[in-house]
């Protein structure tokens, strides 16, 4: 059994422009359905138990005026965020098992209070957005298994749990403007010791919008419902709007008998269809959340539960009786046993009521417009296939007693194109199932069902057999995050890559061999490409032509420094010829030089050596000094002197 929940004050953050009663509508739903939490104290300017037109622009304040016990429990929380099932329980929950902890909640739609365990500041709680490499780092960080992974939390301030004594501490920050909210109170937290973790299973939805950069961009705000005058039917052939009613109004062709329709005027404009197992009842829940955040509540939300077992769908209608009065109101569950991915579709379009139906799987998120984006895209275009933009966001599966929990390790980013192109899906897909609402008539007017025989990829087929007759408007506002698994817990592991090329191999050939009819724009988008086409050709061919003019031109003087090189060459060998006789006449004019020194030298010392010996200043040799060597002259020559006596016989 949980404990008890002790008192707990709420304090809700109003923000300027927004209609305060829608502000602290949901919040009102949310703690009059739970019986646990029915003696929170709702404190806002004007209720409760604060005096009409009390200033609450000091939290500190507040706790005195109302005389608040350091241990009662403080909730604080942006008025604009859709609480999700429990939250206030489970954050009251963490905050029990560690009192003197900050205890926030994580946001929806696009998860940014998870890291990867590196401190970095980004995203809703700092203003800016991690860089490419940062996202791929993060993605490899998270190879290994979860359970050994140890994420640090990131701090938003749009839904905390502290006790009211912590309020001295914090709560300057969190009257901080939201986008600076999450840093003032993390470094608050740090410098006040009070721990910051994030509850996981603890989600608030806020109706954020996203610029085309993925940063946050802005609140939705909601309008007042406004009445659209649909057509009578929803028969593909009687919608201008549509390639086929186009096609028909163009060749002037009229059915006969009006075309039989069973929509019920009384019927939502939307019916979301989930598919899911009760395997991922965490994930169930954030799809509850940010429907129940929906600016426009026009919709009716089936849920298929496929091949599950009765404690699975038991799990799931205990989610489902979660979810505030009026969604549950809207919520039909429709069991399916047939295999394959597309069989719960099949019959979740068929069960639909209303004029459009979108798939919206159990582990992804749409943002607070949504629904009204695609209404207000209808209400133009009724009868087409409706694309707007979806976003990309890495997590991971956490195990949580049984539960899966998906951790992000990164921000969201764009993975697809604004715009759709009907050319361009021919060869791959670029739309996430949940971006694309279906009209009505494709279904029931045409009988259009997804492949049942396909193991994957069936929800492209679908949209491009429908997009082909039908035609899509695009709508550029990002209204959906797909949630991307980077392992474990999606169908990319349920099905082994034969099936995935098998499937996408069938799909090129089928549709290959039909007929497609294109929409204004998408002709228009294909004589464009032939045209730009044509003029790159056009220009490649001048190119070309300029290119061989110039490589003749080349040729013509390549021709011509041949010619110079060969004479070049044949003077080279000429003159190298020449050199060589030169050479050796060179070489025998040397020999002869230095004969003539060798026998000039042997003159000279035979000269010097008689002088010495005529000056009796060296012995006479017994050899003729004509019969010697140069060497032997040499050393002669520079023989010591000696006096020699002469003899008379010598003198005569």
């Amino acid at each position: 059994m949980p404990s008890p929940v002790p008192p707990v004050v709420l304090f809700l953050l109003h923000r300027d422009g927004l209609s305060r009663e829608r502000q602290t509508a949901a919040w009102r739903e949310a703690l009059a359905q739970d019986a646990v939490v029915a003696d929170v104290q709702h404190v806002w300017a004007g209720e409760g138990p604060v005096p009409a037109g009390m200033d609450l622009g000091s939290l500190t304040a507040a706790t005195a005026v109302l005389d608040l016990s350091d241990d009662t429990v403080a909730l604080v929380a942006e008025a604009v965020a859709v609480p999700g099932p429990h939250v206030v329980r489970r954050l009251v929950d963490t905050l029990l098992e560690a009192p003197g902890r900050l205890v926030d909640a994580r946001v929806l739609p696009v998860e940014l209070t998870r890291t990867d365990g590196r401190p970095r500041g980004y995203g809703l709680a700092d203003g800016a957005d991690p860089t490419a490499e940062v996202l791929e780092e993060s993605r490899h960080a998270w190879d290994a298994p979860t359970s050994e992974q140890d994420p640090i939390a990131r701090a938003t301030g749009a839904c905390c749990a502290l006790r009211a004594g912590d309020l001295a501490a914090l709560g300057e920050a969190f009257l901080a403007p939201a986008p600076e909210r999450g840093s003032r109170l993390r470094a608050a937290a740090e410098a006040g010791d009070v721990p910051l973790v994030v509850a996981t299973t603890a989600a608030v939805s806020l109706p954020v919008r996203l610029g085309w950069d993925v940063a946050v961009d802005g609140l939705v705000t909601a309008l007042p419902d406004r009445v659209v005058p649909w057509a009578p039917s929803t028969h593909p052939a009687e919608l201008p709007a549509t390639s086929l009613g186009a096609l028909a109004g163009q060749l002037r062709l009229r059915p006969a008998e009006p075309a039989h329709d069973d929509v019920d005027p009384d019927a939502p404009f939307l019916s979301i269809v989930t598919r899911t197992q009760g395997r991922r009842l965490s994930c169930l829940e954030d799809v509850l959340t940010c429907l129940a955040g929906q600016s426009d509540r026009d919709f009716e939300l089936l849920v298929v539960c496929h091949r599950t077992t009765p404690d699975e769908l038991a799990a799931v209608e205990g989610v489902l009786a979660s979810a505030p009065d009026w969604l549950r109101d809207a919520v039909r569950v429709l069991p399916v046993e047939r295999p394959g991915r597309a069989a719960p579709l099949n019959d979740g379009f068929a069960a639909a009521r209303g004029r459009y139906v979108v798939a919206l799987d159990d582990d992804d998120t749409v943002l607070a417009h949504y629904v009204a984006t695609f209404k207000a895209a209808a209400a133009e275009h009724e009868g087409r296939l409706l694309r707007a933009v979806a976003v990309r966001q890495d997590v991971v599966p956490r195990d949580d007693a049984g539960d899966v929990l998906p951790i992000s390790v990164g921000d969201p980013y764009r993975e697809w194109p604004l715009d759709f192109s009907l050319v361009d899906h021919l060869s791959d897909n670029y739309s996430p199932i949940m971006s694309v609402a279906f009209p009505r008539g494709a279904v029931h007017g045409l009988g259009l069902r997804f492949d049942e025989t396909l193991q994957a990829n069936e929800d492209w087929e679908y949209v491009v057999r429908c997009a082909a007759v039908l035609g899509v408007v695009s709508v550029r506002e990002i209204t959906s995050v797909y949630r991307w698994w980077l392992h474990t817990a999606s169908s990319r592991e349920a099905h082994t890559a034969d099936e995935w090329d098998e499937a996408r191999s069938r799909i090129q050939s089928a549709v290959t061999g039909s007929v497609l009819l294109l929409q204004p724009e998408e002709t228009r988008r294909i004589v464009a490409t032939l045209q730009r086409s044509r003029r790159d050709l056009a220009s490649a061919h001048e190119l070309a032509e300029a290119t061989a003019a110039a490589q003749h031109a080349t040729n013509v003087e390549m021709e011509t420094v041949a010619r110079a090189h060969d004479e070049a060459v044949a003077g080279r060998d000429l003159m190298v010829g020449r050199l060589a006789d030169v050479e050796a006449e060179l070489s025998a004019t040397r020999a002869e030089l230095d004969r003539r020194a060798h026998q000039l030298r042997r003159l000279e010392l035979v000269q010097e050596v008689q002088q010495r010996i005529d000056d009796g200043t060296l012995e006479r040799p017994e050899k003729p000094l004509t019969d010697m060597t140069l060497a032997r002259l040499t050393r002669l020559a520079e023989a010591p002197v000696v006096l020699v006596r002469r003899s008379r016989l010598g003198r005569r």
